[in-house]
């Protein structure tokens, strides 16, 4: 019986590390950096990198990511691109959304049309979500570390 139970905790604690390497791991293309996150909505939930974007105001899905969850948004708004181009987008709220050791509850993100090659992202990571998180990124290990 006690050797039951110290391999049921010896799997839990190698999941909980399995999992904190995951919340850590950040892939980088070229200077962009792409990050981990999960995304929930109803009974579904999806994996998807988001481009870390200090310049956008607003978390924004492409419609690809939004459809794997059958996701749409509600609410019509438009958006400023990089190069100043105003786009239409709809704003709608995930059930939740998870990065790194942070879930939110409830949390809104644009769904926009993505147009061109294959990306290796499904979105942007906008300030909503980082502003007065702390985080340092370690470009030699390729990780992001969430500073509680």
């Amino acid at each position: 019986m006690q050797e039951e139970w110290d391999e049921k905790i010896r799997l839990e604690k190698l999941a909980k590390e399995d999992l904190l390497k995951k919340q850590e791991e950040v892939i980088f293309d070229g200077i962009h950096t792409l990050v981990p996150c999960t995304l929930g909505y109803k009974k579904k939930e999806i994996e998807v990198y988001l481009l870390m974007d200090t310049g956008c105001t607003v978390t924004a899905i492409h419609e690809q990511a939004a459809k794997k969850l059958k996701f749409r948004g509600t609410i019509k708004t438009k958006a400023k691109l990089a190069g100043g181009q105003i786009v239409n987008s709809k704003m709608g709220k995930l059930s939740y959304f998870k990065v790194g050791p942070y879930k939110i509850e409830d949390f809104y993100v644009d769904v926009m049309k993505y147009k061109g090659p294959k990306s290796q992202y499904d979105g942007l990571l906008g300030m909503d979500f980082l502003a007065g998180r702390k985080y340092n990124i370690d470009y030699l290990r390729r990780v992001i570390r969430w500073v509680p």
